[in-house]
């Protein structure tokens, strides 16, 4: 039973940070990652086999595989390298993409995750899985993931004031997609939880 007004923030909050929501084609993950690639990948798209792939075993990088069938990746060893395939118009495989990408979901965790590799290199991914190891509370890890996020968010756009001017950071984090779903969910789970009682 929940019992104070912060415990039920904390359910409300885990609960958006891990829903699935609709993907808005931005292409960011598709740049940020390295794209693990199985054999049935390349037998399905022989265009993946003429690009640059490294074999999991060689690669220096903590990279996260989901499957022991997953044996290369797109890229070099230094980087992750935006995929070969993705083009301003969308991908340009999409019949044929690797299964990574086919299972790949889009929820705000993970368009979160991407935004910040893509400014400061650091992977989430990476970095949540070795918080999971070390036992910190999932909600921990979310939360610290959001703060990142926002903390960027804010950065750049009080950058995007001093150049542009006439725009007020607080106005432009409003609109953010990531953090009004967020919002909106939050509001309906706290408001659904406050029916039920």
């Amino acid at each position: 039973m929940i019992t104070t007004r912060e415990e039920q923030e904390k359910i409300c909050f885990m609960g958006a940070m891990i829903q699935p929501t609709d993907c808005r084609r931005c292409g960011l993950c598709c740049n940020v990652w390295w794209i693990p690639i199985t054999q049935i990948d390349i037998d399905r798209e022989p265009k993946i086999e003429e690009r640059q792939l490294i074999s999991r075993d060689d690669l220096s990088k903590t990279v996260i595989f989901n499957n022991p069938d997953e044996i290369f990746v797109m890229g070099n060893d230094d980087v992750a390298t935006p995929c070969f395939f993705h083009s301003p118009d969308g991908c340009t495989i999409y019949e044929t993409r690797p299964n990574a990408c086919r299972n790949f979901t889009t929820m705000p965790k993970n368009c979160m995750g991407a935004y910040i590799k893509g400014q400061t290199g650091i992977d989430t991914k990476v970095t949540a899985q070795a918080w999971k190891e070390e036992g910190i509370p999932q909600l921990v890890i979310l939360s610290r993931i959001y703060g990142l996020y926002l903390k960027l968010k804010t950065k750049e756009l009080k950058e995007k004031v001093r150049i542009v001017g006439s725009i007020s950071p607080e106005q432009e984090l409003r609109k953010d997609i990531l953090l009004k779903l967020i919002h909106e969910q939050i509001m309906s789970r706290m408001k659904h939880h406050a029916d039920s009682n």
